[in-house]
C-alpha cells in the first residue's frame, strides 16, 4: 500500500498555488506555536492575499475541473454564484481578523468570546452554503461533478486557512 501523500492528490494548479501561499515560510510550524507573527504589516499583506487569491482561485477551477461542454454550460453559472456567495463569508472573516488583529494586545474575555461565536457562526454558514451548493449542483449536473468541486473547493480552502493560521499572531 502507497503512503499518503496529499500532494500527490493535489491537481498541478493547486500545488503551485500553495508553494506560492506556503512555501516561503520559514519554520513555520515554531512559528504558530509560538503566536510569532511572519507578516509585519499583517493588514496589507492580508488585503493582497485576498485580492489576489479570488483571482487565483477562480483559474485553479478553470484550470482543473474541466467539465464536457453540456456540464460546463450548467455548471459555470452555478459557480459563479457560489463564489459571490462564499466571497462574502470571506469578506466578513477578513473583516473578522482586522477586528482580532486590531484587538489582540488588549484582548478581553468578552472579546474573545464575541470573535469566536463570530467564527462558528462563519464556519457554519460556510458549510451550510456547500451543502446547499451540492444539492443545487448534483440536481442540475451530476453527484460526482459536485463531490469533485467540493472536494477541490475544500483543498483550496484549507491551502488558504493553513496560509492565514500561520500568519494571525495568537491571542496573548
Amino acid at each position: 500500500m502507497r503512503a499518503f501523500s496529499l500532494f500527490r492528490l493535489l491537481p498541478a494548479g493547486i500545488l503551485m498555488c500553495s508553494a506560492c501561499l506556503v512555501f516561503p515560510i520559514e519554520n513555520a510550524a515554531a512559528q504558530i506555536i509560538s503566536g510569532k507573527p511572519v507578516l509585519r504589516s499583517y493588514e496589507n499583506e492580508l488585503t493582497l492575499l485576498r485580492t489576489d487569491l479570488r483571482a487565483d482561485v477562480r483559474e485553479i477551477m478553470r484550470t482543473n475541473f474541466v467539465l464536457p461542454q453540456d456540464q460546463a454550460e450548467e455548471f459555470w453559472p452555478i459557480y459563479v454564484k457560489y463564489e459571490a456567495e462564499s466571497g462574502a463569508i470571506w469578506d466578513e472573516k477578513h473583516a473578522l481578523i482586522k477586528e482580532y488583529v486590531g484587538k489582540r494586545e488588549r484582548l478581553s474575555d468578552d472579546d474573545a468570546q464575541d470573535i469566536m461565536d463570530d467564527l462558528f457562526d462563519l464556519d457554519d454558514r460556510t458549510t451550510k452554503l456547500r451543502r446547499r451548493y451540492f444539492r443545487i449542483i448534483k440536481r442540475e449536473v451530476s453527484a460526482t461533478v459536485a463531490l469533485r468541486f467540493m472536494q477541490l473547493d475544500r483543498r483550496v480552502n484549507s491551502l488558504v486557512e493553513i496560509q492565514l493560521a500561520h500568519d494571525i499572531p495568537l491571542a496573548k
